[in-house]
């Protein structure tokens, strides 16, 4: 824009407006002001996917590692009642089994672990054996143990 002049007692008084170049909001506030926004975005953006994220992607976790540990202590059951196949009638009692442990293996990925075996007799139908497999372990301390069980039933030869 250009000066404006008018006269005052016979002087001249001459007044200048201000030059607008642009009237763009980000122009006026510098171009670190607006870099500096933008950072303050994407952290914000970035510290809300990972207070989100971070909390479900270790519960994710820790259910694939329970899923585990429960599929191998079943595994593991399943596998000494048909070790117990081969033994003897004679062999199938509650003294005889329960010198039976847990490989080292399996007992290293199930923390606090424990294998219990139950015989029990049973006269009806016929004379048979009841042989109960549990694998119990514990994950930590403020939650309950877990465990796995099978039954296999041996018949008198």
């Amino acid at each position: 824009m250009g000066a404006l002049s008018t006269l005052v007692a016979a002087e001249e008084v001459t007044f200048h407006a201000p030059t607008v170049e642009h009237s763009f909001f980000f122009d006026r506030l510098g171009d670190g002001t607006v870099i500096a926004s933008v950072k303050a975005m994407v952290l914000l953006v970035l510290g809300t996917v990972l207070t989100t994220f971070a909390p479900m992607l270790h519960s994710v976790r820790q259910q694939q590692r329970s899923t585990e540990q429960h599929g191998l202590a079943l595994r593991e059951a399943e596998n000494l009642l048909e070790e117990l196949l081969i033994r003897s009638w004679s062999e199938l009692t509650n003294d005889e089994l329960s010198k039976q442990t847990l490989p080292e293996r399996i007992a290293k990925r199930l923390p606090n672990s424990e294998l219990q075996i139950d015989v029990s007799e049973v006269e009806q139908p016929s004379v048979s054996k009841r042989v109960t497999v549990r694998v119990v372990w514990k994950t930590n301390s403020d939650r309950p143990a877990k465990e796995v069980h099978v039954v296999g039933w041996f018949a008198k030869p």
